[in-house]
Order: structure tokens, then C-alpha cells, then sequence
């Protein structure tokens, strides 16, 4: 009986350390094939915008969107 429960703790460590390992590679996916392009894209959109002397607001905005994607803590 003892065995069978310390077998058991085993296999749900292992899933649980998969569950952790699986979330964190989504993540990391999510954030290289979605998140880092749209950012890069938003920011050269922001430097464009702001070569024109009308629309600098709008660049600054973009600019500050493209760095919350790329650095979600800025």
C-alpha cells in the first residue's frame, strides 16, 4: 500500500512538472511566432510616424504599444 502511494506521488509530480514544462513552452512560442513580430511591426510603424511632424503622437503611441508587446513589464 505504501508503495502504491509513493508510485502515485511520483506520477503526479511528473505530470505536474509536464503541466509547468508545457505552459512555459506555449508561452515562450506564443511570444516568438505572435508577440515579437507584432511589437517589431508597431514600433517601425511608430519611428515612421514619427518622421512626419503631424502625426508624432500617434507614433509615440505606437511606439509605446510595439514596447508593451515586446517587454510586457514596460
Amino acid at each position: 500500500m505504501i508503495i502504491l502511494t509513493i508510485l502515485l506521488l511520483l506520477l503526479c509530480l511528473l505530470f505536474g512538472i509536464g503541466f509547468l514544462m508545457t505552459g512555459a513552452i506555449l508561452s515562450v512560442i506564443l511570444w516568438v511566432c505572435v508577440k515579437l513580430p507584432l511589437g517589431l511591426i508597431a514600433c517601425a510603424l511608430g519611428i515612421g510616424l514619427c518622421c512626419t511632424l503631424i502625426l508624432i503622437p500617434i507614433g509615440i503611441g505606437c511606439l509605446k504599444a510595439g514596447l508593451r508587446l515586446i517587454i510586457p513589464g514596460v
